[in-house]
């Protein structure tokens, strides 16, 4: 098969699987097996439509939320434990295969420290969901409410050697700030559990969300490093030790989505070189993509799959020709080319599904795409090597790592600030036209009809100036005559802090905290990380970390007009505000 009849024939199956209608597979199968035999590519993409529609089919079929019951038994930790306020949570699968969201209260145990494939005793009660797209992606079926968890062993033999190579990577952050530890095991292993909001709100906003978590560029660090280790191996030993390796890798990286895309995809390259059956880069990630998708058809939906097939095929497709018409010495010209055909390849999916790119992200990743890649290498290698050795040695071998990590880290937090506006569809399809306009040009003008171009669209945001009064994802922002009011309603969640980041006051005088409990703190603090606060005010039975307790009523001016403060109970504040018709925070009585 040519290259774009793989592509198409990926294409297929993905659209089988989307669609996902009741054909047998006995029907598929016939249909490849007569292709091989004619030879007839178009006939194994009918083929591969008829798998995706089976496949899809009998996905949907076997998803069913689990009845409620009471539970008592054995369960296998599939993800990596999250630790919220009040308690902890971790998908796990029952005995009988199905995948629950366990939530571990104080009161029931701890599985803060249990790795992927750990087998736990587990008491409580399962209850169906409602489900999300999110939860099918996992195969998620139910909850687990548990009232008491007991650790009985670490698993399987190769969940064992995954658990070996993660502890390793968390001993080799010993020296290493909160916020550099948590970047530097979402780089080497995608463990993006201690990352905090405003961390992950300031490497969105500029376009660096995939430094924050395990890629397919970790894959490939990977494969080289792999490649050289093996080396001294026997030829027959090479092909299985580079499987186990990229195996391993995978458990670790709690076989995300995007790692398995990579992971068969680089399997599948290095056994084609080893053989002498190199094929091309497109023709192995639509053979990664179709087999995978066949696997799991839920991968079809899941976002983190969509970009990632996305990136990677905007750097096959496009790299090339931008390479060949980006100025100056190839290593600008790769570079830049690489960056800027990823970003244009999941562009579109990311104003989608998030409303908006910002064109900080190609000089943002070509500042720190380097350092990521080192940090990358450098933790797969003597990374792993120092957590053995202990913590007192990894502190000395990982300090270049720490100086990588404090640019990246950098780079990220001073690029947010600068007032770039975001690419919404309005700004993308005058791209797009900008660009078929520019082509018409004259080969030495189209260069500055594009810059030309993208200032006219650009400029409008950059100099706008911000609203008096803006409505935030659970609070509201009011500019002041000295900074900028935030006001947070009693059921806020650090979605806030991505909301706050993107409307860039230079400075919150006063925080007004309506209502809440202690989780607030958590806003508070990430809110602090990424814009200077200088007052916080809570309910006089607060339970905010560094809030004042606002006792009686008060009166603040705003661009708006006078902003009234009533103390309304113990719990909770009420909030008038002269341009809208009721009170903030007066929405239900706050849970303490």
């Amino acid at each position: 098969m040519r290259d774009l009849q793989t592509v198409v024939l990926a294409a297929a199956i993905w659209l089988g699987c989307v669609v996902a209608l009741p054909v047998p597979a006995l029907i598929g199968v016939s249909l490849a097996v007569v292709a091989f035999a004619l030879r007839s590519p178009r006939l194994l993409i009918i083929a591969g439509l008829a798998l995706g529609l089976s496949a899809g089919h009998r996905a949907d079929a076997a998803y069913q939320p689990i009845p409620p019951a009471s539970f008592s038994g054995e369960v296998t930790l599939v993800s990596l434990p999250e630790v919220q306020t009040f308690s902890e949570r971790a998908v796990v699968k029952l005995p009988t295969g199905e995948r629950v969201q366990m939530t571990v209260s104080p009161s029931a145990g701890s599985i803060r420290t249990a790795l992927p494939g750990a087998v736990l005793g587990v008491a409580g009660s399962v209850k169906p969901i409602e489900p999300s797209q999110w939860d099918r992606s996992r195969h998620v079926v139910g909850r687990l409410s548990a009232s008491s968890v007991v650790w009985l062993d670490g698993g399987a033999v190769h969940w064992r050697l995954a658990a070996t190579v993660q502890h390793a990577v968390d001993r080799s952050t010993a020296g290493m700030s909160e916020r550099h530890a948590a970047l530097y095991d979402g780089l080497v292993t995608g463990d993006d559990r201690e990352q905090g909001a405003a961390q992950r709100a300031t490497f969105r906003r500029v376009g660096l969300s995939h430094i924050l978590a395990v890629s397919g560029q970790n894959v490939a660090f990977l494969l080289v490093i792999a490649h050289l280790g093996v080396g001294s191996l026997p030829g027959w030993a090479r092909v299985p030790a580079i499987g186990l390796i990229l195996l391993i890798f995978a458990l670790v990286t709690q076989l995300e989505p995007s790692v398995l895309r990579a992971t068969v995809t680089a399997a599948g390259a290095y056994w084609a070189v080893v053989t002498g059956r190199a094929g091309s880069g497109a023709r192995m990630l639509s053979l990664a993509v179709g087999v995978l998708l066949l696997v799991d058809p839920f991968l079809a939906l899941a976002l983190s799959f969509q970009l990632s097939v996305l990136a990677s095929a905007g750097i096959l497709l496009l790299g090339p020709a931008l390479a060949s018409r980006c100025p100056g010495p190839s290593f600008v010209r790769l570079p830049l080319a690489v960056t800027m055909a990823a970003q244009l390849g999941v562009a579109p999916l990311l104003i989608l599904s998030f409303g908006g790119v910002s064109p900080i992200s190609v000089p943002a990743n070509l500042l720190v795409g380097w350092a990521a890649a080192a940090v990358m290498m450098w933790g797969m290698s003597v990374g792993l090597v120092a957590g053995l050795l202990g913590e007192s040695m990894a502190a000395t071998l990982q300090l270049p790592v720490r100086l990588l990590l404090g640019w990246i880290d950098g780079v990220a937090r001073w690029s947010a600030t600068l007032p770039a506006p975001q690419i919404g569809r309005r700004e993308l399809v005058a791209f797009v036209v900008i660009g078929a306009v520019a082509s018409l040009l004259p080969k030495r003008l189209r260069v500055i009809g594009v810059i030309l171009g993208a200032a006219l669209v650009l400029l409008p945001g950059v100099t706008a100036e911000a609203p008096a009064y803006q409505e935030l994802d659970g609070g509201h922002l009011l500019a002041g005559p000295e900074g900028s009011i935030l006001i947070l309603d009693p059921n806020v969640t650090d979605r806030i802090v991505a909301d706050v980041l993107e409307a860039r006051p230079d400075r919150v005088v006063l925080v007004v905290v309506t209502g809440g409990n202690r989780s607030v703190s958590e806003v508070v603090r990430e809110l602090d990380l990424i814009v200077d606060v200088d007052d916080v005010i809570a309910p006089p039975q607060h339970r905010v970390v560094d809030a004042r307790r606002l006792l009686t009523d008060v009166s603040i001016s705003s661009d708006v007009g006078p902003v009234r403060v009533i103390v309304a109970s113990d719990n909770r504040l009420e909030v008038q505000l002269p341009l809208l018709d009721s009170s903030v925070g007066v929405t239900g009585e706050p849970t303490l």
